[in-house]
This record gives structure tokens, C-alpha cells and sequence, in this order.
């Protein structure tokens, strides 16, 4: 594979993972919206905090390598985020669907993160190799984070249900 070849799916990647993001933001965002619990709310704050910070780690990445978002991964994603937005706040069961989405939305991030990570240190691109490999180390805790709550998720589920 020639070197402009592996430079233009690195950058296929990085815009990829900006857009992965960007919906991950949004759908943090929407969850914010129906959760009452502290030490979830608590939770999903950090990793709102954690997700704006690699958003922007991408876009500097991007401008450094002389390009930018992509404008229509992003209105995907965004349109994306607003539709699966408003199916959440009138969905049953939203601590249960919540984490079990998030879940796996930290499974394509790390996914994502990997092969970022790989291809750039395939193409010599020690700056976005450290990026993902940041962003990366996020995605893994946050995911334990929330394998670790399966029995706390499931109390609320339960308290939601009594109350409804």
C-alpha cells in the first residue's frame, strides 16, 4: 500500500472516530436528560467531560494534518443522535436500555480506537497513535465502569418499574 493510500485512511479514521464522538455526545447528553440518580448522573458528567476532550483532540488532529471534519459524517451522526434521542425519553426501562447502549457504544469506540491506533503507528504517526491511544484508555474504563454497575442498573430498572 502506498503512503498516500495508508495517509488517507488514517485520516479516513480520525474523521470517523470525530464523528463516533460527536454521537456519543449527543446520546450522553440525552441520557443526562432522564437521569435522576447521582452516582449515574456523576458518571455519565465525567464521560461527557472525557468524550468533549476527544472530539477536540480529533479536529486539532485533523487541522494538523491539514484537514477537517467531515461535514457530512457529522450530519449523519448528529441527525442520528436526535432520532435515537427522542426514542429515549419516551421509552420503558431507560436504565436498563441506557446502560446497555452505552455499553456497546464503548465497545465500537474501543473497536475504533484499536485500529486508529494501529494504523497510525503502521503509518508512522506517533501523534495520532498517543491520541487514540488516550481516547482509548477512556473507552476501556468507562466500559468497566458500566459492566461494574449491572446490579445497580438493574435495582433502578426495578425502582422505575414500581413507580410507573
Amino acid at each position: 500500500m502506498s503512503d498516500s493510500t495508508v495517509q488517507g485512511k488514517l485520516v479516513d479514521y480520525i474523521r470517523d472516530a470525530h464523528a463516533m464522538e460527536i454521537n456519543s455526545l449527543q446520546m450522553l447528553k440525552s441520557m443526562l436528560l432522564h437521569t435522576s440518580d447521582s452516582e449515574m448522573r456523576s458518571l455519565i458528567e465525567r464521560h461527557a467531560a472525557e468524550t468533549e476532550v476527544h472530539r477536540d483532540r480529533l479536529a486539532t488532529r485533523l487541522e494538523d494534518l491539514g484537514e477537517s471534519p467531515s461535514a457530512t459524517k457529522k450530519a449523519g451522526v448528529l441527525l442520528t443522535a436526535a432520532m435515537k434521542g427522542m426514542i429515549d425519553q419516551v421509552r420503558p426501562d431507560k436504565p436498563g436500555k441506557d446502560a446497555r447502549d452505552a455499553y456497546v457504544t464503548e465497545q465500537v469506540e474501543i473497536a475504533a480506537y484499536e485500529l486508529l491506533r494501529r494504523l497510525a503507528d503502521r503509518a508512522g504517526d506517533e501523534r495520532t497513535a498517543k491520541i487514540a491511544s488516550q481516547n482509548l484508555a477512556d473507552e476501556q474504563t468507562m466500559a468497566q465502569e458500566i459492566a461494574s454497575s449491572w446490579d445497580k442498573v438493574i435495582d433502578l430498572t426495578i425502582e422505575e418499574s414500581v413507580k410507573a
